[in-house]
């Protein structure tokens, strides 16, 4: 039973990224319409449509042959599009990074393309298998069936050139890096609450003062039954547990570590042992798999930007363009941060006991994951180096709790010791260094502005 619940909830997760789960809807969207039409088609006469004159009135041959040709054009274009997929995912992971082709496989506009080809295919046919000669005899040929079937056909022509110039925008670089930004922008704004400035610089105790503080024992250590990556922690499960039964409960992990079969995923103290079910239930909480997921994990679109801007810089391809436009990304993302409340790392019920102690992401963290790296393979780079030094005068020009400062200045002195790794001309010596001075100039005076604001 654990092993259906575990395996349901991993399905569930993943029909998002599956590029079959649209198209296979609309396939039985054909289906259900094929039936419809024709089930209108032996209730409205054929006298009736000739009388509307906006129906296709030709004969057997000419319907047979007219559907056929849909249903060939159909399924010939349909793999037409998937090869284009296969070539637009063959560059973007040579180019841009394997982790991208997550994009793609998410993108809803080419799954409702392949959708619609193969859902006129399916709907070309179920139409094309009724026209019998007895009918024709009759008269009762599904004229209004094959209208649709044109129709659809008409769609399908359309869907192809906005298929054709969706793909040729998305493989662009500067879209991609913009379309993985903007996830970043929502991914912040969903996990970083907006607050008054003047309650930025209020920082929490720590996990290990709130834990010693307890009044139960720790009872249960929670393990993980699998290694992967966590792809989901189900948080509202765990709290719901939590009350019920008057847990406090110490989630170690994040969505996008690596877990190792029977490595702790959480800590329970509790007053009373916990029950097979109970822990049953909170080891489903945890979602393992064999690859990360930006959907619960934004350090993972962090990455993706600095995937696609170290690959810019290495000596194969040598963009630094590229690379400058992922820090100005990562900039953006890191300046609404440093403008908002940091999440709790504790959650309370609603009479104000502990419930969950959980991961809170950090500023030093996060420009950590953002900046490290890029610093690290780009300091031979002038360019980069500067572009670097300028996004973090941009993101001190937003601070406000007091440790942010340091976390920015820190990152300036290293970007300026890097440069100094490789040998560099004189003039590119002082428009490093300049760069530098800028950081910290922005950073004494939006200290001083700041305590001014305070006072």
């Amino acid at each position: 039973m654990k092993s259906i619940r575990y395996t349901l909830r991993v399905n569930l997760l993943n029909l998002r990224h599956n590029y079959w789960f649209v198209p296979l809807l609309m396939m039985v969207g054909a289906m259900l319409l094929a039936s419809i039409m024709l089930e209108l088609d032996r209730r409205v006469s054929t006298k009736t449509l000739e009388a509307l004159g906006l129906f296709y009135d030709g004969d057997i041959d000419g319907e047979r042959l007219l559907l056929a040709t849909i249903a060939g054009s159909m399924i010939t274009v349909a793999g037409v599009v998937f090869s284009i997929v296969m070539v637009a995912l063959s560059f973007t992971s040579t180019q841009s990074g394997p982790r991208l082709l997550i994009n793609f496989m998410r993108d809803r506009g080419t799954q409702i393309v392949l959708g619609v080809f193969t859902a006129t295919f399916i709907y070309s046919l179920l139409v094309l298998r009724t026209i019998r000669v007895a009918d024709s005899e009759n008269g009762n040929l599904p004229h209004l069936s094959v209208t649709v079937g044109i129709l659809l056909a008409v769609l399908s022509f359309g869907v192809l050139i906005y298929f054709i110039h969706h793909t040729a925008e998305a493989i662009q670089i500067p879209n991609l890096i913009a379309r993985v930004g903007s996830d970043l922008h929502e991914a912040v704004h969903a996990n970083f609450p907006q607050s008054a400035a003047s309650q930025l610089n209020s920082p929490y105790p720590t996990i290990e003062q709130t834990i010693a503080d307890l009044s139960y024992p720790l009872t249960e250590l929670i393990k993980s039954p699998r290694s992967g990556y966590l792809r989901l922690i189900d948080f509202g499960m765990l709290a719901e547990i939590a009350i019920s039964r008057n847990y406090v409960i110490w989630v170690r992990h994040h969505p996008g570590d690596f877990v190792s079969a029977g490595g702790t995923l959480a800590k329970i103290w509790s007053e009373k042992p916990i029950d097979p079910t109970t822990k049953t239930d909170l080891e489903i909480a945890f979602v393992t798999d064999t690859h990360r997921s930006p959907d619960y994990d934004m350090e993972f679109l962090f990455n993706e930007l600095v995937e696609v801007g170290l690959r810019a810089i290495s000596p194969a391809i040598n963009d630094p363009f590229t690379a400058m436009s992922c820090l100005d990304w990562l900039g953006a993302a890191l300046c609404q941060i440093a403008e908002r409340q940091l999440p709790s790392p504790y959650h309370y019920d609603e009479n104000g006991i502990l419930r969950l102690i959980c991961y809170a992401p950090s500023f030093k963290g996060l420009m950590d994951d953002a900046f490290n790296q890029l610093r690290q393979y780009g300091q031979s780079s002038v360019a980069v180096t500067i572009r670097l030094l300028e996004t973090l005068q941009m993101i001190a020009e937003r601070l406000y709790r007091v440790e942010d400062f340091e976390v920015v200045k820190r990152h300036a002195s290293m970007t300026l010791h890097g440069s100094t790794v490789t040998p560099l001309e004189a003039t590119d010596r002082e428009d490093i260094e300049s760069a530098y001075q800028a950081v910290i100039d922005t950073l004494e005076h939006r200290k001083t502005l700041v305590g001014s604001t305070e006072a």
